[in-house]
């Protein structure tokens, strides 16, 4: 890793409410956020950035896990470039946007012309950060969202 000090924060979180298991909400961006760090692991080269991933808590019951995080890193959030969070079940995703700032405008294009043969189109302007994510975007950390199908 050329820059181990700069951060790209992938996570879910995973809550059970009610009786339900949490099974939906949302074991499955567990599921999506751990594959995702599997392929991460089993690349050739190593990312040039640190990927920190997050299992957050209890997002249901007031966002504990992230809020917990934003406190537990506010002297780092210069370092973290970017977040992303998985929330909406594992529909097919259709689409990205982020907050990323206008100098990194260019690599945001380029994240969307590599998703685009994917059938994901670039939708700049929409979505947002993600509710574990949106204690730290609140402090201006740039998240990514790749929106999902969520029919089911």
């Amino acid at each position: 890793s050329s820059k181990p000090e700069e951060v790209v924060l992938i996570g879910g979180h995973l809550d059970s409410w009610d009786l339900g298991t949490g099974a939906i909400d949302d074991a499955a961006g567990i599921g999506i956020t751990m594959a995702a760090a599997k392929l991460i692991g089993d690349l050739p080269q190593h990312p040039a950035r640190t990927i920190r991933v997050v299992a957050f808590a209890n997002e249901e019951q007031g966002l504990y896990g992230g809020k917990a995080y934003a406190a537990a890193h506010a002297d780092e959030i210069t370092a973290h470039q970017i977040a992303a969070e998985s929330d909406f079940g594992a529909g097919r995703v259709y689409g990205y946007s982020s907050s990323a700032p206008a100098h990194a405008q260019a690599a945001g294009r380029q994240i969307a012309q590599a998703l685009a043969p994917l059938g994901i189109k670039h939708m700049p302007g929409t979505g947002g950060p993600g509710p574990d994510i949106s204690p730290f975007a609140a402090q201006g950390l740039a998240w990514a969202r790749l929106s999902q199908d969520g029919t089911d």
